[in-house]
């Protein structure tokens, strides 16, 4: 049952971080980004920079309806607490991973928070759509369990 549970909340959060990526992959295309992406992978297409993001927004969103399901609950609370972990994964993904997988170090300096401050306003977009997304299934699969469909 507890499992069950996990998998479920897990499958809501994943749909909700491909409603989060589809709003965000938009900037990420105009920017060039996807390419960026791409190449933590080992490649250049933005094609497979768009399926990478993709993936890595599922599992952000999964991991999110996981770790917050007992706070994000209602949609006021679902948004605060994805533009709050937007903002931790704006801090993950270019400051320190993505950097990481790039060879460049930690990109812990005032300079690059300043290069990124495009990409921390969508993550923090990701983040709210992410909240507002995962709480509409949360509804839904509420009210089907409830047999009010």
């Amino acid at each position: 049952m507890f499992l069950n549970e996990i998998m479920d909340r897990g499958l809501r959060g994943a749909f909700a971080g491909l409603m989060g990526s589809s709003v965000f992959g938009v900037w990420m295309a105009e920017k060039g980004g996807l390419a960026a992406i791409a190449s933590m992978g080992g490649g250049s297409s933005p094609l497979l920079g768009l399926v990478m993001h993709l993936v890595i927004s599922m599992g952000i969103g999964a991991s999110f309806a996981v770790l917050f399901f007992r706070l994000a609950v209602g949609l006021i609370p679902s948004i605060l607490w994805g533009l709050v972990y937007g903002f931790i994964w704006w801090f993950l993904g270019p400051l320190t991973l993505m950097s990481l997988m790039m060879g460049a170090g930690l990109q812990w300096t005032a300079s690059a928070v300043e290069q990124t401050i495009q990409s921390l306003i969508w993550h923090l977009v990701f983040g709210g759509v992410l909240g507002v997304s995962y709480e509409a299934l949360r509804r839904a699969s509420l009210a089907s369990l409830l047999g009010r469909e």
